[in-house]
């Protein structure tokens, strides 16, 4: 009898043990989800390509000065 009980205890203990780690389960396959999302993004190969004849790389000799430039973020409310 007292086999029985042990491994009815067992059982229950292994079975509340599956049941808790299951929220895990769920977060481990929306992150794989998620992952594989990622990773096409990545990978993916942009529609737009630069021209044959554009110019690798630009060298400037001199500098570009801005003054008076402001920059603010559009808001719905215009006082702020």
């Amino acid at each position: 009898m007292v086999e029985v009980l042990t491994v009815m205890t067992a059982l229950i203990t292994g079975f509340v043990a599956m049941i808790a780690g299951l929220p895990n389960i769920q977060a481990l396959v929306q992150s794989k989800t998620l992952g594989v999302l990622i990773f096409d993004v990545i990978e993916r190969v942009p529609e737009i390509r630069d021209r044959h004849d554009c110019i690798p790389s630009l060298s400037l000799n001199q500098e570009i000065k801005f003054t008076n430039i402001t920059f603010k973020y559009p808001t719905a409310m215009p006082e702020h």
